[in-house]
C-alpha cells in the first residue's frame, strides 16, 4: 500500500476532528498540513507501524509537493512520535513561502506545530537540515530549545542562527 492509500485508510473522522478542535487544533491547521489521520500505532524507536495499541495523530510529511512519509504522535504522550517509512527529514510544508533568509518557527513535537497552525517545522533529520536550510535563521520555542537546535544543527555546513520566540504575554 503506498502512503497516499495509507494516510486515506485512516483519515480522521468527524469524532475524531471534534476532539482535534476541542485541544485547539482548527480547521486551517489541518488544511496546511495535508490532512490529519488517527489510528492505533506501534511504536518503535523513531519509527512506527500501523496496528498496536497506542492511539495516535497521523500527519502526511511533504517534500515540495510530494507525500514522502506519515508522522505519528502519541495522543497521550504527544512528546512521543515517529515517522513510518523514515523518509522525510522534517514535516511542514515550509518550502512553499518560505524565503532562504527569513526567520523558520521551529518546533519540538508535531502536535505542538498542528497547534501552531501547522505553519514552520519539526525537524527529524539534523543532518539533513544542515544543508536544507542553509542560512536559514531558526526560531526556537525557548532558551531550552534553542540550546538543543545549536547543538543539534553542528557542524558545519548550517551557517544560521538560533533565536527564541518571545513568551506570550
Amino acid at each position: 500500500m503506498d502512503l497516499h492509500d495509507e494516510l486515506l485508510q485512516h483519515v480522521a473522522r468527524q469524532r475524531d476532528l471534534d476532539i482535534a478542535l476541542k485541544v485547539g487544533i482548527t480547521p486551517q491547521a489541518i488544511i496546511n498540513a495535508g490532512g490529519l489521520g488517527v489510528a492505533d500505532v506501534t511504536f518503535g524507536d523513531g519509527w512506527f507501524e500501523f496496528g498496536g495499541e497506542t492511539p495516535a495523530i497521523i500527519v502526511p510529511a511533504y517534500d515540495g509537493d510530494h507525500l514522502v512519509d506519515l508522522v505519528a504522535w502519541d495522543r497521550r504522550r504527544p512528546e512521543r512520535f515517529a515517522r513510518l517509512e523514515r523518509r522525510a527529514w522534517c514535516l511542514g510544508r515550509w518550502f512553499d513561502w518560505w524565503e532562504p533568509s527569513s526567520p523558520l518557527a521551529c518546533w519540538r513535537t508535531p502536535r505542538r506545530w498542528l497547534l501552531e497552525g501547522a505553519t514552520g517545522v519539526v525537524i527529524f533529520d539534523f543532518e539533513a537540515a544542515q544543508f536544507a536550510l542553509a542560512e536559514t535563521p531558526l526560531i526556537a520555542e525557548d532558551e531550552h530549545h534553542a540550546a538543543m537546535l545549536r547543538k543539534a544543527m553542528q557542524p558545519q555546513p548550517w551557517q544560521g542562527r538560533v533565536l527564541v520566540r518571545e513568551a506570550a504575554a
